[in-house]
């Protein structure tokens, strides 16, 4: 197909995408349950293992390995995990089978897919949220926790009281740059799903993608 030249049409493709277009929606909709999930999900966990890390005198080294995924070419790690979660021959069915449990389709049941991606992707993020949020707790002054010690305050309550309340700026900047992320990222989904099964991983920027250079209406996708 060859690109026709470019026609003012005024609000027409606003008009449709907002009144007409079956998908624009759903897609929408996917892309607010994808980025909603990879917060509730990532950024909790980044912060329980960061904690726990901490604590150790061997975190440096466990950040440099949660690291490796960020540094790592997306598409590699895309097909690595397309691999692994295979219906047939994936590695995580296999040792389902081997315990005597079915594997399910991770990338090919509707119920599943927007789940595994989201994980794959957690994954992947894990470790510039942990790195992020081992800034905040690297920040917070000694004082804090000796002052609670000294007040009888156990692990719990040093948690709860000092170190969550500090490290709220912290989290509400990893919180507000997993969301940008998330309601922007399409590579994963293309890579594993291609957007399927029945449109379940379809996002608003890979329906732009798809709408711009597989059906080349550029109008429509800006």
């Amino acid at each position: 197909d060859s690109l026709s030249p470019p026609v003012f049409n005024g609000l027409t493709n606003y008009i449709y995408l907002l009144s007409k277009d079956p998908q624009f929606y759903r897609t929408l909709i996917n892309t607010l349950v994808f980025a909603a999930g990879t917060i509730a999900i990532g950024v909790p966990l980044a912060l329980v293992i960061a904690y726990a890390f901490s604590q150790s005198r061997y975190q440096a080294m466990w950040r440099s390995i949660y690291w490796l995924p960020m540094i790592t070419n997306i598409v590699a790690v895309a097909y690595i995990w397309k691999f692994v979660l295979h219906d047939a021959y994936g590695m995580l069915n296999r040792l389902l089978a081997l315990v005597g449990l079915p594997g399910p389709g991770w990338l090919t049941s509707t119920s599943l897919s927007m789940f595994s991606v989201i994980m794959v992707f957690v994954w992947m993020q894990l470790g510039h949220n942990m790195l992020l949020v081992s800034a905040g707790l690297n920040s917070i002054d000694e004082s804090y926790y000796e002052a609670a010690r000294i007040d009888g305050a156990n692990s719990t309550n040093i948690f709860w009281d000092i170190t969550l309340p500090l490290l709220k700026p912290t989290i509400l900047f990893v919180l507000i740059t997993n969301f940008i992320t998330g309601i922007s990222y399409f590579a994963l989904m293309l890579v594993l799903t291609e957007g399927g099964p029945a449109g379940s991983t379809n996002v608003t920027s890979l329906y732009m993608y798809n709408m711009a250079f597989a059906d080349l209406r550029l109008g429509r996708a800006s």
